[in-house]
């Protein structure tokens, strides 16, 4: 199990230690989705706490308004028969169709009339 690292993340206009379990790319995305929401409220001057609290209410919308559009997806998704998985490409027999070497008339292997 990956240990606890302390990390820091600006929101606003202060820094905050805390400790998380997530790696370091995937703590950067997190951080910068939150940096993106909480910077286009900076502008509004709000204090800290109405910063805080804007902030987490949209993401929550973010999230939300995301699952509703995900939600019919998941619905058809739900609904399908399971997939079972045909033959491997290299496992199936394809034939090998040569030219007949025979072809009389005026017609050559594949049906298609001599030029004349």
């Amino acid at each position: 199990m990956t240990e606890p690292r302390e990390v820091t993340i600006v929101i606003g206009k202060r820094r905050y230690s805390i400790s998380t379990l997530l790696d370091k790319p995937t703590f950067e995305r997190v951080a910068a989705i939150v940096k993106g929401v909480s910077a286009s409220l900076l502008k509004d001057g709000l204090d800290q706490d109405h910063l805080l609290m804007l902030t987490c209410l949209r993401l929550a919308y973010s999230l939300e308004n995301t699952m509703g559009k995900l939600s019919p997806l998941v619905d058809v998704l739900e609904n399908l028969e399971p997939w079972e998985p045909g033959p491997e490409p290299h496992d199936m027999a394809m034939p090998l169709v040569m030219p007949s070497l025979s072809a009389t008339g005026d017609e050559r292997a594949g049906g298609v009339p001599d030029e004349k």
